[in-house]
């Protein structure tokens, strides 16, 4: 299962407020675009309700949560909340794959299976009857089959850390066998931290 869709499937039950409160969990959801992409912060802030359509808000975000950027164009229309505009992002295919992306009229969604007698896709995806579940759409109805782009290599955006606990060592050698040589002279601490790689 590819990590968008097992997003997508972790989000399940997520449903809009009735009357004027607005989901705050679906509200939120700008809020990580925007921090996963700076460039898309602005438009991010025009999702002010969850009254306002969401199905593309639920795309780009399991996407950005997962590195992947969502569909982003000059114009409003060319932007993910509207479902048209993810006819623009990944790439065309005729055959889905678990988690992707299934473009209709009026609404986007992650492909998830077909029914049982393979007349309908299965659908997973956010605003279907108002929460984020699995429904069938018939293969007919599908405008774009569209498969997402590899996840791009994030860098973490610089942040201050408080309370952070720094271990000291005597010997680094003892703590670290594999250190450098000459390391062992220096005073050092080990911090935690987030590392790509060796």
């Amino acid at each position: 299962v590819p990590p968008w869709l097992a997003t997508m499937r972790a989000l399940t039950g997520t449903e809009e407020y009735a009357g004027g409160a607005d989901n705050p969990i679906i509200i939120g959801w700008r809020e990580e675009i925007a921090r996963k992409f700076p460039e898309m912060a602005d438009y991010c802030k025009n999702y002010t309700h969850d009254a306002i359509p969401w199905c593309g808000l639920a795309v780009a975000y399991v996407m950005a949560h997962n590195n992947i950027r969502p569909v982003f164009g000059q114009s409003d229309t060319d932007r993910f909340l509207w479902a048209q505009a993810w006819k623009q992002f990944g790439t065309e295919v005729d055959r889905p794959q678990l988690g992707d992306v299934l473009v209709l009229a009026r609404h986007v969604t992650l492909y998830d299976g077909d029914n049982s007698i393979g007349t309908h896709y299965l659908g997973r995806g956010g605003n279907q009857s108002d929460g984020v579940k699995v429904s069938p759409y018939a293969k007919g109805d599908v405008e774009a089959i569209r498969r997402p782009p590899a996840p791009a290599v994030q860098p973490r955006a610089a942040r201050r850390f408080t309370n952070i606990w720094a271990s000291v060592f005597a010997d680094a050698q003892v703590a670290y066998p594999d250190v450098a040589p000459g390391w062992n002279e220096r005073p050092g601490v080990a911090l935690p931290a987030w590392i790509a790689g060796p």
